[in-house]
C-alpha cells in the first residue's frame, strides 16, 4: 500500500487495511487503528526521499491518553543526479526541438545555433501550456500525467516532423552533421593561446556544472510539524470526547534537517505531560 500516491489515496489504503485486519500493517506501527499521510510532493522530482508516518490519539476510560504512531522511509527509486541529467533536456529542449523540426524542415532559413536557441525558447512556451491544459483535467498537474503528456507531445510532433522532411528533396532536408576530423594546430601564437584558454574555460564550466549537480547546496534546516483532521485538512478536529471515546487526528512530522533525526512526540493534558512516543527516526 506504500507508493507514490497522494494524501487521500494513502489514507484510504491504510483505512481499508485497518478495517479488514483491525491493526496496522506489520513493522509500520502499533495500536488498533491509525491514519497515515505521505510527506513531500508528488511532483517534487529532486527532493529527498519521502517519509511516511501515522498517528492517532485515544482517551482511555481511566483518562490516560495513548498516541500510536508508525513510520518508515520510502526512497524515490532513482538517483537524483540521473533525474536531473535526463529530466532537464526532456522538459527544456526536446519539446521545442521537435516543434522547430515541424516548422522549419528545410536546411535553409535557420542554422544549427539558431535551432538550438529557439528549441529552448519553444520548450519554455510549450511545457507550461501542457501544464495549463492538465490543470483543467481530472488528472491535474502531477508527475505521471505530466510525464506522459510531454512524452506524447514529443512522439506525435516527431512523427509529423519526419513526414514533412520525407516530402522534401533529400538535398533540401535539414540534417545534423558531425565533423569528427580534428582541426590542425595552425595559426599564430596568439591564436594558440586563445584556443587553450577556450578549452580550459569549457572544461572548467563543465566541471563546475557537474559539481553543482552532484553536490547541491544544502538549504535551510528545519522540521515541519502539523496536526490535521481525518480528512487531511486543518479542520474537523475532535472537539469534545467522552471517557472511552476515540478521536483521530493526523500528526505530520517532515524532516528537512538534511540529516537523520530522532523525534519524540509528547502528549500533554492541562500542561502536564501524559505520554511520550518515540524515538521516530526520519532521514
Amino acid at each position: 500500500f506504500i507508493q507514490s500516491c497522494g494524501l487521500h489515496q494513502c489514507l484510504d489504503k491504510i483505512d481499508a487495511h485497518i478495517k479488514e485486519r483491525g491493526k496496522l500493517p506489520p513493522n509500520h506501527g502499533i495500536g488498533v487503528s491509525a491514519y497515515g499521510f505521505m510527506s513531500g510532493g508528488i511532483f517534487n522530482w529532486f527532493d529527498t526521499p519521502y517519509a511516511f508516518s501515522a498517528a492517532i490519539v485515544r482517551i482511555n476510560i481511566d483518562g490516560k491518553v495513548d498516541l500510536f504512531t508508525g513510520a518508515c522511509e520510502i526512497g524515490q527509486g532513482s538517483d537524483t543526479t540521473l533525474r536531473i541529467v535526463l529530466g532537464l533536456p526532456f522538459v527544456l529542449f526536446f519539446p521545442g526541438y521537435v516543434l522547430m523540426a515541424v516548422l522549419f524542415p528545410k536546411r535553409e532559413g535557420l542554422g544549427g545555433i539558431e535551432r538550438v536557441a529557439l528549441s529552448f525558447g519553444m520548450s519554455i512556451a510549450v511545457v507550461p501550456l501542457i501544464g495549463l491544459i492538465l490543470n483543467y483535467t481530472w488528472w491535474g498537474i502531477t508527475l505521471e500525467p505530466t510525464l506522459y503528456s510531454i512524452a506524447s507531445f514529443i512522439f506525435v510532433v516527431s512523427i509529423i516532423a519526419w513526414v514533412r522532411r520525407r516530402r522534401l528533396p533529400e538535398e533540401e532536408r535539414f540534417n545534423i552533421e558531425f565533423q569528427l576530423r580534428l582541426p590542425g594546430w595552425g595559426g599564430g601564437a596568439w591564436d594558440k593561446v586563445l584556443s587553450v584558454v577556450l578549452v580550459v574555460a569549457i572544461l572548467g564550466a563543465l566541471g563546475t556544472l557537474g559539481y553543482v549537480i552532484a553536490k547541491p547546496k544544502v538549504g535551510e534546516r528545519f522540521t515541519e510539524f502539523y496536526i490535521l483532521g481525518v480528512g487531511g485538512k486543518a479542520e474537523d478536529y475532535p472537539q469534545e470526547l467522552t471517557i472511552g471515546e476515540e478521536g483521530k487526528v493526523i500528526v505530520g512530522i517532515i524532516n528537512r534537517e538534511h540529516e537523520r533525526v530522532s523525534y519524540h512526540v509528547e502528549v500533554m493534558i492541562d500542561n502536564v505531560k501524559n505520554n511520550e512516543v518515540g524515538p521516530i527516526e526520519l532521514e
